[in-house]
Order: C-alpha cells, then structure tokens, then sequence
C-alpha cells in the first residue's frame, strides 16, 4: 500500500459518548494534508462500531481504516494499529478527546533530525464540570510542566517503532508510553523529546472524587512498575 505522511491512531474502547466529536475534530485538521485515521474498536460493547462506521460513511473522501479486535490492554490495542499505520508519522489521540485547532500542523513543526518523538499539550474538555476543573488546575497541569509526555497526544516518526517495535506490554492501561520513551532515549541519547505546545487535545478529567482517586491509584500501579522495568 502507498505511504501517506500522517496516520491519526484512536484507540476505542466502548467510547460512544466522545467519539463522534473527537473523529470530527481530527477531520477538521486533516484535510489539508495526506494523512489517514486508523480507529482501533477494542472489543467495545457500545455503539462504537457503530459510530466508527457511520463517521466512515459520511467521509468516504477521506483515508480511513476500522479495526475490530478482541478485547486486549491498551498496549496491545496501540501496537495493532501500528501495525497497519502507512504513515511517516503516527499521532495518537484518546477517543474521548478533541483535537484543537492546527493539531497537527503545531506537532508536525516539531519534529527535526534530532527529533523522532513530539510531545502534544493537554487542556479540559468538560469546562462544566467544578470538581474537573479543580483537577485540571489544582493537580493536572503541576504535573504536566515535570512529565510533557501523556498518552492522549503524542507523535512519532514510523521509524522509530520500526527500528524499536511498539509499546511495550508491561503495563495494561497507563504508561507504557512512558516506558518507551525512557527505553528509547536511553539508546538514543543524542535524541531530544520535542513538545508542541500549541497542539492542543483537550481531554475529559473525572467529574467525581471517586473516579480521580480510581485513577490515581492505577496510574500509580503503573507507575510503579515502569520504576522497576526502567
């Protein structure tokens, strides 16, 4: 198959609420460049083929390939679609996201020949909510300034993955991104981590006590054992 210079990777797991958005978004900021949309459907049990589908239908101008697969951990989910990415660059954005406005053109401008990996920024998508907007604040945005590079909006040049393979499967839902890029740099120690400050995704945080501390509490799993694979 024919290379394209972008692919945009949406790994889905039963994510009807958001996808629709976040697959407009990422059109409304591809159709000046030669770039592709892979969706990953990770077993959902939703409407999400379903809305992946019909977004297909209504864009049949635009390069787009629907995987569905099994039900496996994020990692697995981000490896499959690298498999089937065409791209000279791979984009990853959370399905539960939106992409602002000149996305790609932001993170694309980062990368260089002492760059193969760009680190996008994060904002809030549910401005509604008080107790997200604390998180964000409060919590979200501290931690953002000591660790730029966050799963929901990262790039990399295809030669990276085809010279080091894909995320590793050591962690299930959080941080095998970061495993990676720790990996990578230290072979690579020439290399720089780029970040794009004014590619913007904007990302869902918790609306509840409950459902940040869930979180916090796996990503602290995760991160623990990231500390021990490093």
């Amino acid at each position: 198959m024919s290379r394209v210079k972008s692919s945009v990777v949406v790994c889905a797991f039963n994510e009807e609420k958001r996808l629709y958005q976040c697959l407009n978004s990422i059109k409304s900021q591809i159709n000046h460049h030669d770039a592709e949309i892979i969706i990953v459907d990770n077993d959902s049990q939703d409407l999400t083929s379903e809305i992946s589908k019909k977004f297909i239908n209504e864009n049949n101008n635009l390069k787009i390939r629907f995987l569905k697969i099994r039900h496996v951990p994020l990692t697995s989910s981000r490896n499959t679609a690298i498999s089937h990415c065409r791209g000279e660059f791979i984009f990853f954005v959370d399905a539960d996201a939106e992409v602002g406005e000149g996305w790609l053109d932001h993170i694309l401008n980062e990368f260089d020949e002492n760059t193969s990996i760009v680190a996008g920024n994060i904002s809030i998508l549910n401005t509604d909510s008080f107790f997200s907007n604390f998180i964000f604040y409060s919590h979200f945005k501290n931690s953002l300034k000591q660790n730029r590079f966050i799963g929901a909006n990262m790039g990399f040049k295809s030669s990276v993955f085809e010279k080091y393979g894909g995320f590793f499967a050591a962690t299930k839902n959080r941080g095998d991104e970061t495993l990676f890029l720790q990996n990578y740099m230290n072979k690579n120690p020439g290399e720089r981590l780029g970040f794009a400050e004014k590619s913007i995704v904007f990302n869902e945080f918790p609306e509840t006590l409950f459902v940040w501390l869930s979180q916090q509490y796996q990503g602290g799993k995760e991160y623990f054992q990231i500390l021990k694979l490093g």
